[in-house]
């Protein structure tokens, strides 16, 4: 039967009704007239299977990967650029306006100029059976291996020591089930790659060194522990005008081109023409931590990982900051960020602690702890920047500070991963004078 598309989910699957329930068509796109057929049928909504397509949309794109439809990575190269980010910011609005129940401008997405080979950070998977054995990706929505491919949203050069890597499994020493991750630096070029132990033939590092000097790094998990089998084990990565040291399993965005320009917008909501105390959660290597501080504000980072407090710290001293300007506590944010409080200000005339003038969130894409919040509420710092790779945790955690007095002031989306359903978005919150708090 005929159908048309009425509207778009954020995985890239169209909306029609069959059969009195809403149906999700993958790669369908709305206005299109289409063929389908369920494939799925659930209680209350329903699959398809995407047949002819009798109207296509003119924002309808041809996927430049021969493994778009099968590879879970990619969701929109079925679509243009320009379509992708207007989905991107409807994705956003309509997440918050469900979930959180906020009617809030959300601006245009700040999208890149060539969205290809821009991730500087890949992880292979390894074939599980004795009939797939090498690298590639799983297919959408499973465990099943597709074959190693060149990918176009990560550089030449990895693509290409990939490939190299593929021919050479068994003599890596890699297994079923095991996971090869390249990351690569933006400042010169050189690459640090992470494996799962140390292969057992002498030959494969010296033939791997001499084949891509480019590696800089190569890195091994033994018992456990990070490891480096030579080079330093870290990279320096530059974004927003500081340079970083960051490890071989230390986090970074993937995206360094869009993250200068997350950067900058964190920056501006921050403020200019004053000096802030501000207190970042979920801190990281203290790459923001020390922008910010180069701007001239004084900042408290909290970050769970032991090895990217010490690269924060270390970062501190790259940048030539001052390390009193910048300080870091190692713990999770649940439990320490009750307790902390403005180093750099007195107590009030009543004894009560100082607070910060801006507090950061940039939680993973679970959002912020229930004790968190709770913890920045009770804190009830004037303004609030939240960071978050997913609508639908931001939204959550947007109606909770809402409840708790302060009102969303500005929503920038910034594109991140093109061509897939990720989009990370910052939020900037003022505290209302009607605040319960």
């Amino acid at each position: 039967m005929e159908y048309w598309v009425e509207g778009v989910t954020h995985r890239g699957e169209g909306v029609i009704h069959m059969e009195g329930k809403v149906c999700f068509v993958p790669w369908a796109l709305p206005g299109e007239l289409i063929a389908a057929e369920v494939t799925q049928s659930k209680k209350s909504y329903a699959r398809g299977r995407l047949g002819a397509i009798i109207e296509a949309s003119p924002q309808r794109a041809e996927p430049w990967c021969p493994l778009f439809y099968a590879c879970g990575g990619c969701v929109w190269q079925h679509v243009t650029y320009a379509q992708q980010l207007a989905y991107k910011r409807q994705t956003v609005a309509e997440q918050l306006r469900r979930i959180a129940h906020i009617e809030a401008e959300v601006a245009p997405v700040i999208g890149m100029e060539n969205p290809r080979h821009y991730r500087n950070k890949v992880t292979w998977q390894v074939g599980r059976g004795k009939d797939d054995v090498g690298l590639g990706f799983f297919r959408a929505d499973s465990h099943e291996m597709l074959p190693f491919c060149a990918c176009g949203i990560i550089p030449p050069l990895m693509n290409e020591i990939g490939g190299w890597l593929n021919e050479r499994v068994s003599v890596a020493g890699l297994g079923g089930g095991d996971q090869v991750v390249l990351r690569q630096s933006n400042v010169d070029g050189s690459l640090l790659l992470l494996l799962p132990r140390e292969p057992s033939d002498g030959d494969f590092l010296p033939a791997l060194r001499a084949r891509f000097p480019e590696i800089a790094s190569v890195c091994v998990m033994d018992g456990g522990k990070l490891r480096a089998v030579f080079g330093p084990g870290w990279q320096l990565q530059a974004l927003a005008g500081c340079r970083y040291r960051i490890g071989a399993t230390g986090f970074l965005q993937v995206n360094s081109v869009q993250a200068d320009k997350l950067y900058a917008v964190i920056l501006s909501m921050v403020g200019e023409g004053a000096s802030f105390d501000i207190l970042e959660a979920y801190c990281g290597s203290g790459t923001i931590s020390c922008m910010l501080a180069r701007a001239g504000h004084r900042v408290c980072g909290v970050e769970y990982n032991a090895a990217a407090v010490a690269d924060a710290d270390f970062n501190v001293a790259l940048n030539g900051l001052a390390p009193e300007c910048c300080i870091f506590y190692c713990g999770a944010c649940e439990d320490l960020l009750s307790g902390i409080r403005n180093p750099w200000r007195a107590a009030d005339a009543k004894g009560a602690p100082g607070g910060f003038d801006v507090v950061i969130l940039d939680p993973p894409r679970a959002g912020c702890h229930p004790a968190s919040l709770e913890a920045i509420t009770d804190q009830a710092p004037p303004r609030i920047i939240y960071v978050s790779c997913d609508p639908a945790t931001l939204a959550r955690d947007l109606a909770r500070f809402c409840a708790a007095g302060y009102q969303v002031d500005a929503v920038q989306p910034v594109d991140m991963f093109p061509h897939t359903a990720h989009v990370e978005t910052v939020v900037a919150l003022e505290q209302t004078r009607d605040s319960k708090i």
